[in-house]
C-alpha cells in the first residue's frame, strides 16, 4: 500500500485548562473570571470550567505546531496581563490544596447560569476534586487531499465513509500508545489534596508519573466504557449508556480520544469532523503549558497511522490500555519493562523513517524530538514526571509550582510584544488582542492581515489597528 500524502500536516489546534491561584491563600483564586476576557456564552478563545478559577484556552485551528504554539502563546499572554495582583496560572494538572472552606466555596460559587444544571450533576455523581483537575486537548483533523488519497487508495465511493474510517484508525493509534504518551508526558506525579478520590492505598505509590492519566485521574468510572474497536461499537455503547443515565451526554465521556462534529447518531452518515486528544497533562517546564516535544510526538503518532494503517484489535486495545495503567502508576524514574522498551524502539524505528515525508522546514524539529525521545527511553529522569521528581518536597509540588506561576508571570509582564504575540505584525497587534477578548473569529492571512468575522456573518479584513478602530471596537 501506498503512504498517503500529507502525513505532517493537517489542521491542529489546542485547549489547555488551567487554575488561577493566589499567592496570599496558596489555593484557588476566588477573584472572578477576568471581566476583560469577554462574555463566556459566546467566547470561543477564553472560557472557565468546573470553577470559576478554572480557566479554559482555546486556540483556534492551526495548520502548523508552530501556529498552534504562537496563537497559544497569545492566549497565555492576554490571560496573564489581566490577571489579579496577588494571582498567578498554576501550571500543574492536579489542583493545589484545598481547605474545607475552599470547598465550600467551590461548591457554592459558579456564574454561568446556563451550564449550572448540568454542573451540579458532576458534583452530585463526581465531588469536587475530580473536575479541577486539569489538562490539554489537542484537535486534530487531516487535510482534505489526505482523505481523497485514502479513499481512492480503499476504492471507496463515499467521502464520509473515508473519513470516518481514516479518522477511527487515527482515534485507535492514539489510544493504542496512550501509555508512552504518559511515560514521556506525564506530568501529575502527586496529589496535593488527602480529602480527594485517590484511594489510601494509592497514595503510597506516590510519586507515580501521572495520577491524572490512571484510571483513578481524570476518567469516568470503570463500568463506564466505550470500545474503541470500531466505530460502530463506540458509538452504540455510547448511545446506551447515555440512555440509561449512566452519561449526562457526550460531553462527560471522558476517554483518552472524543469524535467530534456531527450528534452522535449522525456521526455515521454526516462524519467525524475532527479527533479531540485528551491525554496531555499540563507541563509546569514551559510557559504556555505545552511543550512543542508533545505535539510532535502526537504529529508522529498520526503521521504513524496513516502509514501503517493498522486496525487494532479488541485484545490489542485491552493490552494497550492496562500499559496505560501499569506506566501511570510507576515511579518516574522506573524503566519500561524489557518488551515495553522493544515495542518503543520499533515504533521509533518507524518514525525515523517518516521524517523524510515531512516538509523540509518541519524535519530539524521532527529530528530534534526524535533525539529527545530516543534519549529519555534510554534515561526516564529526562521525562516530565521524571524532572519534575527534583522539584518535589515533603510529598508536594507546592513550592515549585508557586515559584513557576511568578516566573512566568513576570516574563508574560516583560517579554516584547513581540514575544508574547509572535506571528502577529506590529500594526494589527492591538486589533489582534482586542478581537480575541471580545470573541470574534479570525485569522490571519497572507500578507499580514487580518480576516474577521463580524457579528453579523460578514467577513471583512483588517490592515491595521485604524481598521478596527473605524468598526466601532
Amino acid at each position: 500500500m501506498k503512504t498517503l500524502t500529507g502525513l505532517f500536516e493537517g489542521h491542529l489546534g489546542i485547549e489547555i485548562e488551567e487554575h488561577r491561584v493566589d499567592l496570599n491563600t496558596k489555593t484557588l483564586s476566588r477573584a472572578p473570571h477576568p471581566q476583560a476576557l469577554g462574555d463566556r456564552r459566546s467566547q470561543p478563545y477564553f472560557q472557565t470550567d468546573f470553577s470559576e478559577s478554572m480557566e479554559e484556552l482555546i486556540t483556534a485551528p492551526q495548520d502548523s505546531v508552530v501556529g498552534a504554539l504562537a496563537n497559544l502563546r497569545s492566549l497565555q499572554a492576554i490571560l496573564q496581563l489581566n490577571l489579579q495582583p496577588q494571582e498567578i496560572i498554576w501550571g500543574l494538572s492536579m489542583p493545589p490544596r484545598l481547605q474545607e472552606s475552599d470547598v465550600v466555596f467551590l461548591k457554592n460559587t459558579f456564574h454561568r447560569d446556563w451550564y449550572l444544571k448540568y454542573r451540579n450533576w458532576l458534583l452530585k455523581h463526581y465531588g469536587p476534586f475530580h473536575h479541577i483537575i486539569c489538562g490539554v486537548h489537542v484537535n486534530y483533523s487531516p487535510l482534505d487531499a489526505t482523505i481523497a488519497n485514502f479513499q481512492q487508495q480503499h476504492h471507496l465511493t463515499s467521502t464520509v465513509t473515508a473519513k470516518n474510517r481514516l479518522l477511527f484508525l487515527i482515534a485507535q493509534q492514539i489510544v493504542g500508545y496512550r501509555w508512552l504518551v504518559t511515560y514521556f508526558f506525564g506530568a501529575a506525579p502527586v496529589s496535593e489534596n488527602p480529602a480527594d478520590d485517590l484511594p489510601k492505598q494509592l497514595r503510597s505509590l506516590a510519586p507515580v508519573r501521572s495520577f491524572r492519566s490512571s484510571s483513578y485521574g481524570f476518567a469516568n468510572r470503570a463500568n463506564v466504557r466505550a470500545s474503541y474497536a470500531n466505530l460502530t461499537k463506540f458509538i452504540a455503547d455510547l448511545q446506551q449508556l447515555i440512555a440509561t443515565k449512566q452519561l449526562a451526554g457526550m460531553s462527560e465521556f471522558y476517554g483518552p480520544v472524543r469524535l467530534k462534529g456531527a450528534e452522535l447518531s449522525d456521526l455515521q452518515t454526516k462524519g467525524i469532523e475532527y479527533l479531540e486528544f485528551r491525554i496531555l497533562d499540563d507541563d509546569p517546564f514551559v510557559a504556555t503549558g505545552v511543550s512543542a516535544k508533545s505535539l510532535y510526538f502526537l504529529q508522529f503518532l498520526v503521521a504513524d497511522a496513516l502509514s501503517q494503517q493498522h486496525e487494532w484489535t479488541v485484545s490489542e486495545l485491552a493490552a494497550a490500555e492496562q500499559k496505560n495503567e501499569e506506566v501511570a502508576l510507576q515511579h518516574p524514574q522506573q524503566p519500561l519493562t524489557t518488551d515495553q522498551f522493544q515495542q518503543t524502539i520499533r515504533l521509533l524505528q518507524r518514525f525515523e523513517k517518516l521524517i523524510s515525508s515531512a516538509p523540509v522546514k518541519l524535519q530539524p524539529d521532527l529530528i530534534a524530538t526524535l533525539q529527545w525521545l530516543q534519549s529519555a527511553l534510554d534515561h526516564p529522569h529526562q521525562t516530565v514526571s521524571g524532572r519534575l521528581l527534583k522539584k518535589i518536597e515533603h510529598g508536594s509540588l507546592t513550592a515549585f509550582a508557586l515559584h513557576q506561576g511568578q516566573g512566568y508571570r513576570k516574563q508574560f509582564q516583560t517579554s516584547p510584544a513581540s514575544t508574547n504575540f509572535p506571528q502577529v505584525p506590529a500594526n494589527l497587534r492591538q486589533s489582534y488582542i482586542k478581537l480575541h477578548q471580545v470573541g470574534l473569529p479570525m485569522k490571519l492571512i497572507e500578507g499580514g492581515w487580518l480576516e474577521v468575522q463580524l457579528p453579523s456573518g460578514k467577513k471583512t479584513v483588517l490592515h491595521s489597528d485604524d481598521d478596527l478602530n473605524r468598526l466601532g471596537y
